[in-house]
Formats: structure tokens, sequence, C-alpha cells
């Protein structure tokens, strides 16, 4: 395989053409925990703050994808913002009942990573 196509295949890999041309980052690595244990260690790792800190709704719309498996906008009415950490990440509920950390990239054009989620019964 020539140099060329090699970097043509690892950049498809990575990226895919939405429908309005831009590029967008493939998130398949998002971790899913499964017990109270995991969710109190991430949390740990990234302390909550208040949600008010990060404000969404100036981002205009952000869709992440939900450990509940949808694809939600970050400033829909069935998504609810639990808190925020830094640097630009906010933990957020969807009315299914799953919990997800997004991490907001991207200077003119916002997207959300999904770093992990959980079902939000883990935590009663």
């Amino acid at each position: 395989m020539g140099r060329f196509n090699y970097f043509a295949h690892t950049f498809s890999y990575f990226f895919y053409v939405d429908n309005e041309g831009g590029l967008n980052k493939i998130n398949s690595l998002m971790e899913i925990l499964t017990n109270k244990e995991e969710v109190r260690e991430k949390l740990k790792n990234n302390p909550l703050q208040a949600a008010h800190l990060l404000r969404l709704n100036g981002y205009g719309s952000i869709n992440y994808e939900c450990a509940c498996g949808e694809t939600h906008d970050a400033n829909g009415k069935d998504v609810s913002c639990k808190g925020s950490a830094k640097p630009f990440k906010a933990l957020l509920k969807c009315s299914n009942n799953f919990v997800t950390m997004i991490k907001i990239e991207g200077f003119f054009r916002k997207k959300a990573i999904s770093e992990y989620g959980f079902k939000a019964s883990i935590m009663d």
C-alpha cells in the first residue's frame, strides 16, 4: 500500500463526513461503567462543579452519543445537565435514565466527545 493510500485509509477510519460535508470524529471509545465503584473512581478523577458553570446553551445544538445507545442534543428538552468539570466537560442525564460525561471540543465548530456513561440507577 502506498504512503498516500495508507494515510487515506487511516484518516477515513477515524473520521466520517456528515451530510453538510464537515468532518466529525467517530467516538466508539466511550466506556460504559457497570458498578458504583467505577463511577466513584471516574468522578473522583473529574471533580464535579455546579452545572451552571458550563453554559451549554451558548454552543447551540451539540449532539452526543449517550450511554443509552441513542444520540441526543445536549441542549434538548429530554437532557439535563447534572454537573460540569474542567476542561469543558458536562455530566448529562437523558430521559432514558442514563448519565454520560461529555467533553466539548472545537473552536468554531463545537462537537461533543462522549467519555464514559452509566445507568443512573447505579448511583441510587
